[in-house]
């Protein structure tokens, strides 16, 4: 999803609690793989008569990452998932960090970004900890991330402490889109849920929350944008979310596999 065009593919331009839980409401798939080297929990959810896809990290073989400039190959079997994160905020045929919305750290090395209004939350995590927080706290998180060899970038905060705290811009809550966010789920795991078909922003929001997300953050999406793909076991296939991949893509959300002692 670019900076400001028409629609929602322009927004990209831009520069649950359990006790929600009812047997009507919400229906959690048991097909969940038990190898023994699995990075990535996969898990179909409905909630609302809405299906989801729970992608959720293995910590004990997995963490969080990121990429920029070059999308990695779906053969890189070390990668358990591969999504847009932060904003792009032109469409330019060469790659600048200064394209990327928000200042951002890979692996404990600091990069600039362009100041995007978006932005109202962050994404940082190093191969023990995460967290998802308010852009309040971004500065000294960006430093925990380059003295941890961490990672960090910006988005749209949307839920936090289970609540709803999108402000309602640059997206309109009432439009309709297939939407997906990183999540921290009320028992501490982390996981990308991304719905399967249309809904409202402000539907998909409370979908999350009553899924039994505790922190939530936007990922970039629209045509194009929402290109990514994910596998079980790193001698599981590739399976990808969506099939076309706009070239202005210039950074990724990634859950890599820990290197085995």
């Amino acid at each position: 999803m670019k900076s400001l065009i028409p629609a929602f593919i322009a927004l990209a331009i831009v520069g649950c609690s359990s006790a929600n839980k009812t047997p009507d409401t919400l229906e959690l798939s048991t097909e969940v793989s038990s190898q023994v080297d699995t990075m990535l929990f996969v898990e179909n959810v409905i909630v609302d008569s809405m299906p989801f896809i729970k992608l959720q990290m293995n910590p004990n073989m997995s963490y969080i990452t990121m990429a920029d400039s070059v999308i990695p190959s779906q053969v890189d079997s070390t990668i358990a998932l591969c999504v847009e994160a932060a904003f792009t905020g032109e469409l330019l045929k060469e790659f600048k960090t200064t394209n990327i919305g928000g200042d951002y750290v890979i692996d404990g090395i600091f990069h600039k970004g362009y100041k995007c209004r978006a932005n109202t939350g962050f994404l940082y995590a190093d191969k023990s900890v995460f967290t998802i927080s308010s852009s309040e706290h971004c500065a000294e998180w960006i430093e925990k991330a380059t003295k941890n060899n961490g990672t960090l970038f910006q988005q749209i905060l949307i839920i936090q402490n289970g609540n709803n705290v999108y402000h309602g811009t640059p997206i309109k809550p009432t439009t309709p889109n297939i939407y997906r966010a990183a999540c921290i789920m009320n028992n501490g795991n982390f996981a990308v849920i991304q719905s399967k078909e249309k809904l409202s922003l402000s539907d998909f929001i409370g979908s999350l929350i009553k899924v039994g997300v505790s922190d939530a953050l936007y990922l970039d999406m629209g045509r194009g944008w929402n290109y990514g793909w994910y596998r079980e076991s790193s001698e599981s296939p590739a399976i990808s979310l969506f099939d076309y991949r706009t070239p202005y893509q210039t950074n990724w959300l990634l859950i890599k596999a820990k290197e085995q002692l």
